[in-house]
């Protein structure tokens, strides 16, 4: 069985912009802001020298009015901008070392970024449309917060605003760099499949942005790069449910199942039925009852791999059919996935003809060799239409190798043993993975839960019981520390929940959140360590 290109191809930007790739964070908000930069537009580069840490050096040596002291002094210089200012890759291998970018410390950074080094493999565009269709006028409130003392018409540092020392020094180097303003139109991203995910994004951008002017702009930066990437794994996960059911609907000529927090603008996803439950392990032990509790939920969300991957071919064939369908028609081709699963509910009279022909060449057989067994099973299957009889021929080749490249996706994702994230594996490519609260995406978390819109839009912080915080947690993130709260639990796991509720206290008094003073239910709570008044 021979597949070309077009039938292994994986990607699908209907689906989402993400590309089963592993992606860095932090290149991904480079990439963020240059569409920040330029409203959604590609811009055209063009500079004359390469980025790296000698030609960098030269450029602060050489403009001691943005960096005075420096000259004679450019093994510090370098130090500096390798340890506090810059991303780098394979740091310290010599020849293999090369500079990403800067640090996402504001908008213009994307000017030092190099092009070659800074793939985020669909990270920002998907941020892009899940902000663009859920909240677009938070789009230009981003713009300012990265942008302090640029001015738009120099396209500069304007020389009196304040601004942190990191900050300071990066616009030092970056309005030394002559990059083109031009940019390139394009059309308006792809409504995600899941826009709820964007409005919980977004509303916690939101009250994040309260905080501006009361929170260290760099420590504000790190929040929000922390929530970004916290929305993009669990937009993920819910996609590895929500796209399978929608089509095992369309095979079934049902309706696309419905979402109440869809359908009613919810800023939470508890009723949402494609959310996944993610039990968080506090006592970052793996082997402990509450590790053990999360491994199984790792264990049962990777579990649906295999149905998205054989989800996601059904859309890209289906897509290949229509592209051939409509030329004839003279038609446009469809450019969602309602439309395409529109294709199964009602498939063309010519369709399983097409997918037979497209059997027909994957096999390709020689007069002498022999069938695949499971090849033979699948065709002789007469409950199968043609195009289920090819998906699954694309999946014997292809399924282990997405799921695969898919579990490194999620592993980024998720920030797996990295600040910020919920993932956590013991060394060894088969050590089991589990779901694990990160105690700076902890810290990040309840500076949202405290911030609470008022009923003139307007936002404030204020105290909030620990319990509610933990009931705030499974609602809005699908973070589950205690399962009693809402559910039975099996007996035996009652003294592993407790055991997660007790560490869940300690982590918070540990980042100076809670102070447990008394056993009285009241006083049991999380206080604000910045205070927004009106906002």
């Amino acid at each position: 069985m021979k597949l070309d290109r077009r039938h292994i191809g994986f990607k699908a930007d209907e689906i989402t912009y993400l590309d089963r790739k592993s992606m860095m964070l932090d290149r991904a908000m480079l990439k963020l802001f240059e569409l920040l930069r330029f409203d959604g537009r590609p811009p055209a580069r063009w500079r004359k020298m390469t980025i790296n840490v000698p030609e960098l050096v030269k450029l602060m040596t050489e403009h001691p009015e943005r960096f005075p002291g420096f000259a004679g002094h450019e093994e510090i210089a370098a130090t500096w901008l390798r340890s506090d200012l810059l991303q780098v890759m394979n740091r310290g291998k010599g020849e293999r070392e090369t500079v990403v970018g800067p640090r996402p410390l504001h908008l213009n950074t994307y000017k030092l970024a190099n092009a070659s080094a800074v793939q985020d493999y669909g990270a920002s565009d998907q941020v892009w449309a899940l902000l663009y269709h859920a909240d677009p006028g938070l789009l230009n409130r981003l713009k300012d917060f990265f942008s302090p003392g640029l001015d738009y018409n120099q396209d500069q540092y304007d020389g009196t605003t304040e601004l942190d020392l990191e900050t300071h020094a990066i616009l030092g180097l970056v309005d030394q760099l002559k990059v083109s303003q031009t940019s390139t139109q394009r059309p308006p991203p792809i409504r995600p499949l899941c826009l709820g995910q964007g409005r919980l994004l977004a509303d916690d951008l939101r009250s994040l942005l309260a905080y501006t002017n009361r929170v260290p702009r760099h420590v504000l930066a790190g929040y929000m790069r922390t929530v970004i990437g916290l929305h993009l794994a669990l937009f993920m996960l819910r996609l590895l449910r929500l796209l399978p059911a929608q089509v095992e609907a369309a095979l079934r000529g049902d309706p696309a199942p419905a979402c109440p927090a869809e359908e009613q603008g919810l800023r939470t996803c508890e009723s949402c039925p494609f959310a996944t439950e993610v039990i968080v392990d506090l006592s970052e032990d793996h082997t402990s009852g509450p590790g053990r509790l999360a491994r199984a939920s790792t264990t049962a969300a990777l579990d649906r791999l295999p149905g998205y991957i054989r989800a996601v071919y059904f859309i890209n064939r289906l897509k290949d059919f229509a592209i051939l369908h409509d030329r004839r028609q003279g038609a446009a081709s469809p450019l969602s996935v309602g439309s395409l699963l529109e294709l199964l509910r009602t498939p063309p009279a010519n369709m399983d003809g097409f997918f037979d022909g497209e059997i027909l060449r994957v096999l390709e057989l020689e007069r002498n060799d022999e069938q695949d067994p499971i090849v033979e099973l699948i065709l002789s299957e007469d409950r199968l239409s043609s195009l289920e009889k090819f998906v699954e021929l694309i999946c014997i080749k292809r399924l282990a190798n997405e799921r695969k490249q898919l579990i490194g996706l999620i592993d980024s994702l998720t920030q797996k043993n990295r600040r910020g994230g919920f993932m956590r594996q013991t060394a060894g490519s088969r050590a089991p993975r589990w779901f694990a609260l990160d105690s700076h995406l902890l810290e990040t978390l309840v500076q949202i839960a405290v911030v609470e819109r008022q009923q003139d839009g307007t936002l404030r912080t204020r105290t909030i019981l620990l319990d509610d915080f933990i009931e705030w947690l499974r609602q809005r993130y699908g973070f589950i520390v205690y399962a009693p709260t809402h559910r039975q639990v099996a007996p035996e796991e009652h003294e592993a929940w407790q055991e997660n509720e007790q560490r869940f206290r300690q982590r918070l008094h540990e980042i100076g959140f809670f102070t447990d003073l008394s056993d009285a239910y009241n006083s049991q709570t999380l206080r604000p360590r910045y205070q927004v008044e009106h906002a």
